[in-house]
């Protein structure tokens, strides 16, 4: 909620979700769409805010500034790409856009990690990372899925990706900037031992957006110790 209102007016509200038997927690995060676009330094003043506000040290405030700084390089790549420097398009200096959300995020996942208390070098994610499909439209206009700043980061970081399964941006440039600064390892998910349900916390956060075929929209976190899966 701080780091909500740090820019403009916003709630957040946490409620229980669930669909097709998978039980979670989904926040709801109330704002005004495409509010305040601020530049990419003013960002990193309102997010060492947000770092102090909650608490968040050592490794887990390294990782929230790295997610900024990948995110932030990526927009000022993709817009290059985009031949977006002509003087009707640019900015003063490096805008981010709908930055409520981003600090959100940012500041969310590293406060999430802390309190689970993760190793970050231990951190596994399932491959591939599914893109979406279709097509986003944002400021500069209308892409297909996955959009410049995405792609950035994804060929930046080497992330395995696979387009689908649904017709829907999956994969946005807060969430690949997020997986790139878990400099994480990957495992494929037909033959992941992270599945095995029998050891460990299974929780699963759902998304706002709802995904066609009454598919769950939902990122699912396994924590276990290494010795439950001998």
């Amino acid at each position: 909620s701080y780091a909500a209102g740090l820019i403009g007016k916003a709630k957040i509200k946490v409620k229980k979700a669930g669909k097709k038997g998978l039980l979670g927690l989904k926040l709801e995060f109330i704002y005004k769409p495409d509010s305040l676009n601020i530049p990419m330094s003013e960002m990193a003043v309102k997010l060492e805010h947000c770092i102090f506000h909650a608490g968040i040290a050592g490794q887990y405030a390294q990782y929230a500034r790295r997610v900024l700084q990948i995110l932030s390089d990526a927009e000022i790549r993709a817009h290059a790409s985009m031949h977006e420097h002509s003087q009707s398009h640019h900015h003063a200096a490096p805008m981010l856009h709908e930055a409520q959300d981003i600090l959100v995020d940012i500041t969310g996942s590293a406060f999430a990690l802390q309190s689970l208390n993760v190793f970050m070098e231990s951190v596994t994610c399932l491959s591939p990372v599914y893109t979406g499909g279709g097509f986003v439209t944002f400021s500069h206009g209308t892409f297909p899925v996955p959009s410049p700043a995405v792609e950035q980061v994804i060929n930046a970081c080497g992330i395995p990706v696979a387009a689908g399964p649904v017709d829907r941006e999956l994969l946005t440039p807060t969430g690949v900037s997020i997986l790139s600064a878990l400099d994480c390892k990957y495992e494929e998910r037909n033959t992941s031992k992270t599945l095995v349900r029998h050891h460990g916390i299974l929780g699963a956060g759902f998304g706002m957006m709802k995904l066609p075929g009454n598919r769950p929209n939902a990122v699912l976190v396994h924590i276990f110790d290494n010795g439950d899966l001998k």
